[in-house]
């Protein structure tokens, strides 16, 4: 109570001019504090939205991701309904087949595999093999020149486990990409025995890149992909040392987050088709950038706005109380000299 009969105090000692200016500057903060927390609130609701609506779309490039693997597991099952791959594929496993037929069924797969190949290469795929038991059909040989061997075995055992049920293998995606094996067994009179395996090489650069042509057309999407907690792909522009401790040190399932450098909206999510967790990001600079320089101009046009108001309002006072002081100036003169009134301005 002290410090409020002080404060008036003071107040009352003030001129009339310096009184004025309290009155007005104390508006006008009000009014600045008024408009500041409405941008405010303004800037962080934005933000709300804008995160959600980026989630979403960042959400929707990893249905794009599946939706294209499943294109590819789609044409796998078409290559074993084919019949004209089962009926060549018949012929050259046969030992019974004559030599022109087996000639005739390679040169039949070595059209139709490039075939399907050019058909769904779209989807990401790199090259796609045909084994069976004489010879091996490619797409494109010189891509797959570079698998080893003892992969080559792994991945041919792991299709003879599954008995004609497409597996992807995810094992040696950091070195030679992402696999789909699958067997192809005889469709006639059911008996189900192994004609040939297909093997489908996946660029996974490739179709994190279409996804995110979907979606973004400005910033490119980074992907983390794990398997039950696994990672088994990043994409090459993130920092191979921090990637594994991305996924845990995240708390929430979107927002934004630093590495390195760079700020990136990340959205973290599972494709439940493949059973696959992904951290997906996206960089975030130059849209905070564009947002934070906004702030910035709002908040300086609301400071230039109180400084213009401020100083029209004193110069309004002083043109009003001008005439003011003067009729004072005049009444203390006449109440000590009635004859001394000093000449109108």
């Amino acid at each position: 109570m002290e410090i409020i009969k002080k404060i008036h105090k003071k107040f009352d000692d003030f001129t009339l001019n310096r009184k004025f200016t309290c009155i007005i500057c104390f508006v006008l903060a009000m009014s600045v504090l008024g408009t500041g927390a409405g941008l405010w609130i303004t800037y962080h609701s934005g933000n709300e939205l804008l995160y959600e609506a980026t989630k979403e779309s960042l959400d929707y490039s990893s249905s794009v991701i599946a939706e294209r693997l499943s294109n590819i597991e789609d044409m796998t099952g078409m290559i074993l309904a084919d019949a004209s791959i089962q009926n060549t594929l018949s012929s050259a496993s046969d030992p019974e087949a004559s030599d022109n037929d087996k000639n005739e069924a390679f040169r039949t797969l070595s059209y139709i595999i490039p075939d399907y190949y050019q058909n769904f290469r779209q989807n990401g795929i790199y090259y796609i093999n045909l084994y069976n038991p004489n010879y091996t059909t490619y797409s494109n040989l010189a891509r797959c020149r570079n698998l080893p061997a003892q992969v080559e075995e792994d991945l041919l055992e792991r299709a003879h486990r599954h008995s004609g049920y497409p597996v992807w293998v995810t094992d040696y995606c950091s070195e030679y990409g992402l696999f789909l094996v699958r067997d192809v067994r005889r469709a006639k009179d059911f008996e189900l025995d192994i004609l040939g395996t297909i093997l489908v090489n996946v660029d996974l650069d490739e179709v994190i890149q279409n996804a995110s042509s979907r979606v973004f057309n400005s910033a490119p999407l980074s992907y983390v992909i794990y398997q039950e907690e696994r990672e088994i792909y990043h994409s090459p522009v993130l920092n191979e040392e921090s990637v594994d401790l991305l996924y845990q040190s995240l708390s929430c399932n979107y927002g934004t987050m630093r590495q390195g450098k760079n700020s990136y909206f990340y959205s973290r999510g599972r494709i439940p088709e493949f059973g696959w967790d992904y951290l997906c990001l996206r960089p975030n600079g130059f849209v905070m950038q564009a947002r934070s320089l906004s702030m910035i101009v709002s908040v300086g046009v609301v400071v230039l706005t109180f400084a213009a108001g401020l100083y029209l309002s004193r110069k309004m006072f002083q043109v009003i109380s001008r005439h003011f002081y003067c009729l004072l100036e005049k009444m203390e003169c006449f109440g000590r000299d009635e004859a001394a009134i000093p000449p109108a301005e």
